[in-house]
This record gives structure tokens, C-alpha cells and sequence, in this order.
């Protein structure tokens, strides 16, 4: 215990020591705070630092609120995990003057946007790796965390599957907390339990027959088996090993026998003439350095490395040891330290965490996958997209299905539901005992469906609501998009400069001119678009409901004017509902509004007003934007506005590989929808870089923009 505190002295001293002579304040109440103000000596630690518990005695210092303990320190360091130390830094550090400098507990100085930078594991290279390999003589790799890794957050996740499966109503509820309980207390009392020894112990405390013990036994390991995936890096380091002739062995500080974990690794896909060291079969653990002094032996006085992801365990012990080693990051720490570290602070329920160890497996499942970028998120393939895109839309796939019973038919809008209908179409084919309403893909566009909507005056006033709003909108743009009509050039101007020139009623006054030659246009375009809506056989139902993105409700009010019915709308967000389109009622909208009206302005009520564009895009057809339909009812698109075919596909298909794989799992089922918009946010160019070749593919053309003029979407993600 002193050996330990005294090397907490020296770490702290090496990173701290000019600081011995000002008042400290140590930001958190948690063990970390407690370690430090207990355990170091030397040092004016002032006051701790809390958003709560204030003015009380913890580990003998007053708990301040940050204002007050601002007035006696000079110094803060925020005493917390790396992803828990961006949340508060990023909290704080508008209120904390310039003069007052504030350190993470490892001594980094935290400034701006990206102190995740401020680490030197972002040095290291799988070339270094294989280097060190090749200067010794047998390798020696961790197993969990480092050559394999598990797709949930945090190991004692694994119970939750094994639970869920548990017939036993009472034994089910109880399991986990007894099963973490039993191996708690087995580690108090001996060096390395196993994991018959554990499930005794969980048998004697359940009063559960020997069968029952050996059921869940088996349980846990089926568990472990189905939740462990290759670190496909580690798995080549460890060919890398083989192919150099170097002896290979895997040791672990584990519960399952060598038996077991070779059962582990053949459904990963590891095998090969390798040695195993696991700490229970021999009653010595790397914590102790016991199972090292094994490896000494087994390694016969020839050079050995170690490999492996825990600072303590498997590196400073190993060269306490007299073991070189080499540090590679679990897929855990790379999140906690990475630009998107806030996420593990973001999780609302146990279903954001397994969804939270399922992006981890996928996303850092290389431990050196942000070393060349610092730390910073990458976006190099379909693949990372898809990954920021599947929890978004799970919640949102879910939410359609769920409120789909209200309806008779879905009427997926393109080109923004393509996807989402795909979707939504497979699942209704694999369970047609829920008896979900038939759902069809209906070509529908502001321009389509506003330009054959009109049947009074008082539609283009509705129809026209979106030009007055917009003072930069070009007026003979808008109603040529909008009413597919061509105004004279004297209204070649901006809403702006018109309302400047004769005034808001001036203007209406000039548009109503033309009032009749909209209404012309409106009923030819009606009749081609009743054409095909027959052909889809949408005239057949009598309640049907559109599914998009994000709207104010102009579909639905258009199509409800063409169809001369209700028409309900499922959206994931909404804009300044109640308005002139829609109410309110028979709208269900998963973020609700994501843009209010406050006065004459529409303010933007959170980012997902800039994130949705995207989910607009990569959810979308390759058709190109519907301008509207010949005199067979034929859909006729926007020439030059179509999306990148090659990034629609490959993230499509990625999404759907993964929906197909998690859609019927608690990973997919019962994901918040406030997390499911935070990993959404990763696609943002705050935390996430793209590649050249994937950045150029979210160019498109906006006919909306007043002309085809070329946008990159990833210029809004800023």
C-alpha cells in the first residue's frame, strides 16, 4: 500500500511540483478527488469543486461551488476519467477566468476544443509494434481487450444477456448483482477464482440445484462467445508473430479456464500453436505479478514482450517484472480519450449502452485507428458512416412501426424515404403476425405536390408562406419551383428587395395577378399526378400517413387537397408545428419541433435542424429531385440534382447489414432518442475528419437554391 501511494507522490510530483506553492481546487468529489487530496503531500489543496453536495466535508475539505472556490484558488484540476474531464471542462471553461490555468489529473494542460490531443499513446504506430516483435524472442499477448474485444461497454455487461435468459422469475432479477457480488467476494479471499468457483458460491447464495449452477455456468460462457469479436490489428500482429518464429503466449488475468477461452477464441476466430497462461488455473494473477514470474519460466531465460491494454496490469507490472511491454488502447479508452469522448456521458438506459459497446467494437476495434489524426474522429468509408447513422435511425424505424397501426397505408416520400421504406418493407415481410399496414415508396416533392395542390386562392397564400418568410429567396425562382409558373422579370429579385420596392401589400397585390394562371397549371398537374397515384393504388385507401424526415407539413398538406382525404404524418422532427400547412393533429413526430417561429423569425431549436440534411441525403434514392409527372403519370426528376450513387450505396448497404444484425436484439430495441442524436453528432467536422474521397461525394445540386448551384453538404457539419 505505501509502495503504491509513494509512486502516486512521485507521478504527481513529476506533473505538478511548480504548482506546491498556490492554493489547488480539485474539481470532483468522486475516488479520484479522494486519492489525491488524502494521499498527497506537499501540495495547498484549497477546496473541492462540485455542481452539488456544497459547503459539505468530504475527505476533509469544504465542497465549493465553482464561483465561490474561483475567489481563493489558483489553480484547478479536474480529478476525473478522460471522458468525464472534457464534459466539465467544456462546462466550466467559460467561467473560469484566463489567469487560472486548468489541468486534467494526468497534468495536461486544458485549452480550446481538442486537449484529446494531449496524449502521447497517439504516437504510437503498428509499426512500433511489429519492432518491438521482432527484438524479442517470445510474445506474450493479453487476450480480452486486447486480442479480442467484447461488443459491450463494460465487461459485467455480459450478465445482462445471460439473465434475460433465466426461466427463474426471482433468479433473474437477482442474477447480475449476485454474480458480480460472488466474484467480488472470491477476490477478496483468494488470488484468482474460477469460474466454477464462482457459480458455487452463486449456487449456495440462490439455493439453486447443482443443474441450475451448471445451466447458467454455461449460460455465461454462450454469452461471452456470442459478444466476442477479433481486434483484427491484434489478430495480424499475432500472424506477424508467427510468421517471424516467435513463441506465442496468451496470458490472462481471467475467471474461464484455458479450456474455455480457447472455446472464446475458435468462435472469433483465433487459433493456432500458441501457449496460454490464465491466471485461475494457476492461482497467480498479473495484478500480484505472480503469473508473470510463470511467463519467466515458460519463456525459458529467452527475451519476452508483453502486449497488452491495462496501464497497470499489463504494462507497469510486466516491467516491474523485469517483461518489456507494449500498450495498446482498449476500444473503451480510445472513445474516452478521442474527440468524441462526451458520448460516454450521453447514455439514457441500458439499451444506449449496449448500442454505445456495439459502435466501440466497430469504430475502434484497431487500436491504432486515431493515432494518425491525434485522437480525433475519423470518417474514411461507408462504414463509419453507417456507424454514426444506426442508432438514429433505430429509434426512428421503431417509432414508424410503432405508430404505423393508425394507419391503412405508410406512404414513404421520396427521395428522403427510400431507405427508411426498404427498411420498413422487410421488416412487414418477416413478421406478418403483427399485421402492420402495407406501405409504398410515392414519388412526392415540395415542387411535385405544391404545383398540383392548388384548388383555391387561398392555397397559393398557404403555398406561398415560405417566400415571405425568407427575405433572400428569389421571387420569380420560387413561384417557377413552387407553382411551376414563369413570372415576369420584374419579379427577378429577392422577397427582400420587392417588399422594399412596393411594400408587403404592394407585392401580394401584383402576385394575385397571376393568382389565376397558378390555378390553370394546378389542375393539369393534378390530373397527371392522380394518374399515378392510382397506378400505386393509394386512391384505395382511406386513411393513409406520410413518412419523412424532417417537414412543416407541406405534403401533407398538398396531398390532402390532391387525394381530398386525411392524411396523417410520421416524422422524426417537424417545423414551427401548428402552422398554415398542418395543426398539429394526427402528427406524431419523434424530436418534435426542431425549429420554432418566435415573431417574424424561425429559430432553430437544436443542431439536428443542420443533421438532418444529411439523414435526408444518405436515406435517399439516386433519382435525382422530383419536378413532377408527364401525361402517363411518369415521374419526371430535376436533371443534374441527383446524389452521389456510389455513397448512397455503400452506406445503405452498411446500414442495412447492421440493422439486419441488431433489429431483433436489445442493442437495436428501446435506444433514447437523446443518445441515438448524440452519436449523430459525430458527423460533424467538430469531432470527426473526412477523408478527401469521401468529403467529395456529398456534393449535390439544390434546385431549391433559386438555381442548380453545387453544395456540399459537408460544409454544413461544421
Amino acid at each position: 500500500m505505501q509502495e503504491s501511494v509513494d509512486r502516486l507522490q512521485e507521478i504527481f510530483d513529476e506533473k505538478f511540483r511548480q504548482f506546491s506553492g498556490i492554493p489547488i481546487g480539485i474539481y470532483g468529489v468522486g475516488k479520484n478527488a479522494g486519492t489525491i487530496v488524502e494521499n498527497i503531500k506537499g501540495y495547498d489543496f484549497a477546496c473541492l469543486i462540485a455542481a452539488d453536495h456544497f459547503h459539505e466535508m468530504m475527505y476533509g475539505y469544504e465542497v465549493l461551488p465553482l464561483a465561490e472556490a474561483l475567489k481563493k484558488v489558483k489553480l484547478i484540476i479536474i480529478a476525473a476519467i478522460p471522458a468525464s474531464t472534457a464534459i466539465i471542462y467544456e462546462r466550466i471553461r467559460e467561467e473560469v477566468p484566463g489567469h487560472i490555468p486548468i489541468y486534467n489529473m494526468h497534468g495536461y494542460l486544458l485549452t480550446g476544443d481538442d486537449n484529446y490531443r494531449n496524449n502521447a499513446y497517439w504516437k504510437s504506430t503498428e509499426q512500433e509494434l511489429h519492432d518491438a516483435i521482432d527484438a524479442h524472442d517470445t510474445i506474450s499477448f493479453d487476450i480480452f481487450d486486447t486480442l479480442v474485444m467484447r461488443r459491450v461497454l463494460q465487461p459485467r455487461d455480459v450478465f445482462d444477456p445471460v439473465a434475460a435468459g433465466i426461466d427463474h422469475e426471482h433468479v433473474a432479477k437477482v442474477f447480475k448483482d449476485t454474480r458480480i457480488r460472488a466474484e467480488e467476494q472470491l477476490y477478496d479471499t483468494q488470488v484468482s477464482p474460477t469460474i466454477d468457483e464462482i457459480y458455487d458460491l452463486i449456487g449456495r447464495e440462490l439455493k439453486l440445484e447443482s443443474s441450475d449452477i451448471k445451466k447458467l455456468r454455461d449460460m455465461e460462457l454462450k454469452a461471452e462467445i456470442s459478444v466476442t469479436v477479433p481486434r483484427l490489428r491484434m489478430v495480424n500482429a499475432l500472424k506477424y508473430s508467427f510468421d517471424k518464429g516467435r513463441r506465442v503466449i496468451l496470458t490472462s488475468d481471467m475467471y474461464f479456464g484455458e479450456a474455455d477461452i480457447r472455446k472464446v477464441l475458435a468462435a472469433a476466430g483465433i487459433t493456432g500453436s500458441f501457449d496460454m497462461l490464465v491466471s485461475c488455473d494457476h492461482s497467480a494473477s498479473k495484478e500480484r505479478g505472480t503469473l508473470y514470474g510463470i511467463l519467466k519460466e515458460k519463456a525459458n531465460g529467452s527475451s519476452i514482450l508483453h502486449i497488452g491494454d491495462d496501464e497497470i496490469n499489463d504494462i507497469q507490472r510486466a516491467r516491474e517484472n523485469g517483461i518489456d511491454a507494449f500498450y495498446v488502447k482498449k476500444g473503451y479508452d480510445i472513445l474516452a480519450q478521442s474527440s468524441g469522448a462526451f458520448l460516454l456521458d450521453k447514455q439514457c438506459c441500458f439499451t444506449d449502452r449496449c448500442m454505445l459497446g456495439y459502435l466501440i467494437s466497430e469504430m475502434f476495434n484497431d487500436p491504432f485507428v486515431l493515432n494518425a489524426s491525434e485522437g480525433k474522429l475519423r470518417v474514411c468509408d461507408y462504414k463509419d458512416i453507417a456507424l454514426r447513422l444506426l442508432p438514429v435511425t433505430a429509434v426512428y424505424l421503431s417509432y414508424i412501426i410503432e405508430n404505423a397501426h393508425l394507419y391503412d397505408m405508410l406512404m414513404f416520400a421520396s427521395r428522403d424515404g427510400y431507405f427508411l421504406y426498404r427498411m420498413y418493407d422487410k421488416y412487414l415481410k418477416e413478421h406478418p403476425d403483427l399485421n402492420l399496414p402495407g406501405a409504398e415508396y410515392i414519388y412526392m416533392s415540395r415542387s411535385a405536390v405544391s404545383s398540383a395542390a392548388v384548388l383555391s386562392y387561398e392555397d397559393i397564400d398557404v403555398l406561398s408562406n415560405k417566400v415571405l418568410d425568407d427575405p433572400k429567396l428569389n421571387l420569380k425562382s420560387f413561384y417557377k419551383t413552387q407553382f411551376h409558373v414563369d413570372l415576369p422579370d420584374m419579379f427577378d429579385m429577392t422577397n427582400e428587395a420587392a417588399v422594399g420596392k412596393w411594400g408587403l401589400d404592394g407585392l401580394k397585390e401584383k402576385l394575385r395577378a397571376y393568382y389565376d394562371d397558378i390555378l390553370s397549371v394546378s389542375a393539369l398537374n393534378r390530373e397527371k399526378y392522380l394518374t399515378y397515384l392510382r397506378s400505386a393504388g393509394v386512391l384505395k385507401c382511406e386513411h393513409p400517413a406520410i413518412v419523412d424526415i424532417v417537414t412543416q407539413g407541406t405534403l401533407v398538406y398538398g396531398m390532402r387537397r390532391i387525394l381530398n382525404k386525411d392524411i396523417g404524418l410520421i416524422a422524426m422532427g417537424t417545423s414551427c408545428v401548428p402552422n398554415s400547412y398542418i395543426d398539429g393533429s394526427d402528427v406524431h413526430s419523434l424530436y418534435g419541433n426542431i425549429t420554432e417561429r418566435i415573431g417574424n423569425a424561425i429559430h432553430s431549436m437544436s443542431d439536428f435542424s443542420e443533421n438532418h440534411l444529411l439523414l435526408e441525403m444518405l436515406y435517399g434514392s439516386d433519382d435525382g429531385q422530383l419536378s413532377g409527372f408527364d401525361d402517363e403519370g411518369r415521374p419526371v426528376f430535376a436533371k443534374g440534382t441527383e446524389y452521389d450513387k456510389g455513397l448512397l450505396g455503400g452506406v445503405q448497404d452498411e446500414l442495412e447489414r447492421m440493422i439486419g444484425e441488431l433489429f431483433d436484439t436489445k442493442m437495436f430495441n428501446g435506444i433514447s432518442k437523446e443518445f441515438a442524436m448524440d452519436v449523430l453528432r459525430l458527423c460533424k467536422g467538430k469531432y470527426s475528419d473526412y477523408d478527401e474521397d469521401i468529403a467529395s461525394e456529398f456534393s449535390f445540386s439544390d434546385p431549391y437554391d433559386g438555381s442548380l448551384s453545387s453544395v456540399n453538404l459537408i460544409d454544413y457539419l461544421k
